[in-house]
């Protein structure tokens, strides 16, 4: 496979430019891009840690899709943290492509991968406008019903959704488990404010899904009445990247990709 066979494809596809922010990079991060260079083990992963990039280097592989990127922000100051993953890549010549944001809206992303598993069915893209440009934010979805499954489809149904996926005894909420769900906004927690939340309610849409929120957004969505369920950064972008690595493996059964766990950094005091 040449590498500008899987460029193309995850920038058309996977990982939109389309959908990408000016603030946040995408693309290729690290190496030099000559389109015609052959590629065959391909290490996928949530971050470019030093556990992840030693073993990439170790395993000598030639590209490194991350969803997280190796540098946040223009460098001011070398630290010791960087010094040390720049060394670790200097041993083997690699490429590193970096995911984003982008990767929430592509085909099999983030938001993809929550509305399938949760077994929810999309109605409609959350859009808004910037410099009248029109931009995605999310995707409203409405509750499938098991063939099992009693009517009507409460807050607490779809809290035990995310928890059969993610084996978690923790799941923060908003709101009454008894509250009937009318309509889902799955939807970064970076973008949430008061203009969206105004917009959800305005096409019914009572019940909020994301990776994170912030505390005066949270206590605005207890005082309107609408729900809200955490699903955690770390679960749904690994569902998303093993899924990533089963399609592309399928798509080019010829090359090696493989899925690198960088693991948690949060963790959980269990009594």
């Amino acid at each position: 496979m040449l590498l500008k066979e899987l460029i193309t494809l995850l920038d058309d596809e996977i990982s939109p430019q389309t959908y990408s922010s000016e603030k946040e990079f995408h693309g290729i991060q690290y190496g030099t891009f000559k389109e015609n260079k052959p590629i065959h083990k391909i290490l996928i992963t949530i971050d470019l840690n030093k556990k992840a990039i030693h073993h990439a280097v170790v395993k000598k592989y030639n590209l490194i899709i991350s969803f997280n990127p190796l540098l946040r922000e223009p460098i001011l100051k070398f630290n010791s943290n960087l010094i040390n993953k720049l060394n670790l890549l200097s041993n083997y010549p690699m490429i590193i492509y970096i995911l984003n944001a982008a990767f929430y809206m592509g085909s099999y992303g983030i938001f993809d991968t929550i509305q399938n598993v949760l077994y929810l069915e999309i109605e409609d893209l959350l859009e808004t406008t910037t410099n009248e440009i029109s931009v995605n934010l999310g995707i409203v979805c409405k509750p499938k019903f098991y063939p099992d499954q009693e009517k009507p489809f409460l807050l607490l149904n779809l809290l035990s959704r995310i928890k059969n996926v993610i084996s978690s005894e923790k799941i923060r909420f908003i709101g009454n488990l008894k509250c009937e769900i009318e309509k889902i906004c799955i939807i970064r927690g970076k973008t949430i404010n008061s203009k969206i939340l105004n917009e959800l309610e305005e096409i019914g849409c009572n019940c909020i899904i994301s990776d994170q929120l912030d505390y005066q957004e949270a206590s605005y969505l207890n005082d309107i009445g609408m729900t809200f369920l955490e699903f955690p950064r770390y679960y749904s972008t690994t569902i998303s990247l093993k899924k990533l690595t089963n399609y592309l493996s399928l798509h080019f059964p010829r090359e090696e990709f493989t899925y690198f766990d960088s693991e948690n950094p949060f963790k959980t005091l269990s009594k």
